[in-house]
């Protein structure tokens, strides 16, 4: 399957943040971080995964702002070292492809909406999760800011 990411490496993101003063098609050239190639198709880790397949994706704000290479490392997920490639495209809509037999209220062919691609205590499989992501504050999950 086709995937678009941000490789996470400071050569290129140096390279790409010096070309595009001079040239703005080089957020896709040969230099930039941004990668479109072919990936395996993924297998559920375990049985309380979920296996989707897009239906539909939009790039939000952030996205073309990684595409351009117009980052603040203070603020910006692909910064974190542990992320060597960030995928893009989180806002999406897809359909459940197959279910863990662990997974309670999803089957396949469901309609199911993304609700966040930054790293929390539910995605790590992190038990028991911490006080911001028991509270639905994935994106402030005091485990994973204390990784970084």
């Amino acid at each position: 399957m086709k995937a678009v990411y941000f490789e996470n490496s400071l050569l290129r993101i140096l390279l790409a943040s010096f070309i595009l003063r001079f040239n703005k098609n080089a957020a896709l050239g040969r230099f930039s971080p941004i990668r479109f190639t072919e990936v395996a198709e993924p297998r559920i880790p375990n049985q309380s995964w979920l296996k989707v397949k897009n239906k539909t994706c939009g790039l939000c704000g952030s996205d073309i702002h990684m595409i351009f290479v117009e980052i603040d490392p203070k603020c910006f997920p692909a910064a974190v070292p542990s992320i060597s490639k960030k995928y893009l495209g989180h806002e999406l809509l897809s359909e459940v492809i197959e279910a863990g037999s662990d997974v309670d209220g999803f089957k396949t062919g469901d309609r199911f909406v993304l609700r966040i691609d930054w790293p929390s205590c539910f995605q790590m499989e992190f038990t028991p999760p911490c006080r911001q992501c028991n509270a639905g504050n994935y994106y402030y999950s005091d485990t994973f800011h204390k990784l970084l």
